[in-house]
């Protein structure tokens, strides 16, 4: 994986995340003021926007977990009346590389300095046939998300699939993901360190 921050000048903070095959840019901006109509006067309003350059109903889906993954993430009481938007433009990929744009959205919301509960991160497991062909559809494929934690490293707070599977496969496929969500905390945190000495150096020559 390979991250750049601050990519869009006209957002808060902006991640532009590539992964394999796969490029996502995502973007925040806020917290700041929002309309009277889309108002909450007692907490933040979030709005979200996955863009991807064919739809499918597996992103469907994926959105809408993206969704509810920043909703619990962000700490919204802070920012009452006030709005911030969260969004993702797929740049390049396919429909196994949705876990990269969860994983630019985290990046650009601490890139934000936007106050979160959590750290949260996707994970793409595919479960191939038995019979190994070339070129030949999985058959099923598991995204998680998980967000970080002191005592297990990472804790699953949601997910979704396409096709069927069995209890078995799910099990193996979810320990594959924690030991994947582990590295991409940890990726998280060399990112982080490498812009805050980037900003520091540029501090000192200021």
């Amino acid at each position: 994986m390979h991250a750049s921050l601050h990519e869009c000048t006209r957002s808060d903070g902006s991640c532009l995340l590539h992964h394999g095959n796969s490029s996502y840019l995502a973007a925040v901006s806020g917290p700041r003021a929002c309309r009277m109509n889309k108002r909450d006067f007692a907490k933040v309003k979030i709005d979200t926007s996955f863009r991807l350059k064919e739809l499918h109903v597996f992103d469907r889906k994926v959105n809408y977990l993206l969704r509810n993954v920043i909703q619990q993430a962000v700490t919204k009481k802070p920012f009452p009346r006030q709005l911030i938007s969260c969004n993702v433009q797929e740049i390049e990929g396919n429909n196994a590389s949705v876990a990269t744009a969860i994983n630019a959205m985290c990046l650009a919301l601490l890139d934000a300095t936007v106050p979160l509960h959590f750290m949260f991160c996707g994970v793409h497991i595919s479960v191939g046939s038995e019979k190994k062909q070339p070129k030949v559809e999985p058959e099923c494929s598991f995204l998680f998300v998980f967000k970080n934690s002191l005592f297990t490293g990472g804790e699953l707070i949601g997910s979704t699939n396409r096709g069927t599977f069995t209890m078995a496969a799910y099990e193996q496929a979810l320990e594959k993901a924690k030991e994947s969500a582990l590295e991409i905390f940890d990726f998280y945190r060399q990112v982080l360190d490498k812009n805050l000495g980037n900003i520091l150096a540029y501090g000192s020559r200021v």
